[in-house]
């Protein structure tokens, strides 16, 4: 299957903004602070209108129009459309970017990754409401440069010592084993015994000195991620204080709160990603220095590592959102449980609580198992 963007929904109901942003990716235009900035305005909770899509999309360079269609199979599917389909009783939109071999390929907010559905199978679900793509506007070249710097690095002094460190835990290592076996290979009947006392000497210095960087690295980045933490704790708090009804959102909210509070440091490991690659450019240096064999043959053993790391890793992060929605079902049933001490009207008996228990611990169980077998966990 060709790779197309996809992307899962946060909330329950925010399946508009997961294939608004799909559509964005797929055309080049999304911009992670723009789009921020576009949607805050919205209405999320309540979900979005196909002129909710609409209007966002235009701002940025992407039109299109909606339509009522009584007739399925007259859909034009060379294009990529957003359709609204029923799931489970409840409105829901999906993104059709075309169809292959007689199956559409339908990036569904609600799963993990694309699939390919067979078009009597999406008509049976469609509602009879789509918006399609007319128009892709060429960007200026302001908004190309806006794009291009939206990731600008903040906090300076954090990242310099984060680089500093994660170079230094690259390098003594290395120096480590590189000093210990020119000793022990080339030196050894050469030395005496006050040598020897030097040599370990030296060796338990630098030692102490990795252990010592590595203590530092962890600090910062634990400190750097329990701010983080504390500031999301702090705001959902306040959010479920201003709230008018006592279990108004109370799940959706509880769901944003638990994948936000678990991606807290996504931001801080991207940066490291890019600090790591400095120090393996250095270590590649250095051996073409003494072995282009050795160094070529590390170049294809890097690549490949690349390849399929990159490959799992967006599937990865698709597997973890599914786990934390469903920690975050679980957390509503407990404190629902806590507050009302299993006597909800709409649990008839104590074995509706128990099975509708499991369902949820089963679910978390299973996309916990998925997580922990994909592919990008296996290789971190």
């Amino acid at each position: 299957m060709v790779a197309y963007p996809h992307n899962m929904q946060n909330l329950t109901s925010d399946c508009g903004i997961a294939v608004i942003k799909s559509l964005l990716e797929n055309y080049h235009r999304f911009n992670e602070r723009s789009f921020k900035s576009v949607v805050s305005s919205l209405d999320i909770e309540q979900g979005l209108s196909l002129f909710n899509i609409e209007e966002v999309l235009k701002q940025f360079g992407v039109y299109g129009s909606s339509y009522e269609v009584e007739d399925f199979h007259l859909l034009d599917f060379t294009k990529p459309m957003i359709l609204l389909v029923d799931s489970n009783g409840e409105n829901h939109y999906i993104l059709l970017y075309g169809v292959k071999d007689g199956k559409a390929i339908v990036s569904d907010p609600s799963h993990v990754v694309l699939e390919q559905v067979n078009l009597n199978e999406l008509k049976g679900v469609f509602k009879g409401y789509v918006f399609i793509i007319e128009n892709v506007v060429e960007r200026t070249h302001q908004e190309k440069l806006l794009q291009k710097h939206s990731h600008v690095k903040k906090n300076l002094k954090l990242h310099v010592d984060l680089l500093y460190l994660t170079v230094l835990l690259c390098i003594i290592p290395i120096i480590i084993i590189f000093s210990i076996q020119y000793f022990l290979i080339y030196q050894l009947r050469n030395l005496v015994i006050w040598q020897v006392l030097v040599i370990f000497i030296f060796e338990t210095l630098l030692t102490c000195i990795y252990v010592k960087l590595k203590t530092e690295y962890n600090g910062i980045v634990s400190n750097e991620d329990s701010l983080k933490q504390e500031a999301l704790a702090f705001s959902f708090l306040e959010d479920i204080d201003q709230l008018s009804e006592k279990d108004e959102n109370i799940y959706n909210r509880l769901i944003k709160f638990w994948n936000n509070f678990n991606a807290s440091d996504w931001q801080l490991k991207r940066y490291l990603s890019y600090f790591e690659l400095v120090c393996v450019v250095l270590i590649f240096s250095a051996t073409f220095a003494f072995s282009r064999g050795i160094a070529l043959l590390s170049i294809v053993c890097m690549l490949t590592y690349v390849i399929i790391f990159k490959k799992g890793i967006v599937t990865r992060k698709n597997y973890n959102r599914n786990y934390f929605n469903n920690m975050g079902e679980l957390s509503v049933f407990i404190e629902e449980s806590i507050h009302n001490k299993l006597d909800r009207s709409i649990f008839s008996s104590k074995e509706e609580v128990s099975t509708y228990l499991k369902s949820i611990l089963l679910k978390v169980k299973d996309s916990f198992a998925k997580q922990r077998e994909s592919t990008a966990h296996i290789l971190t």
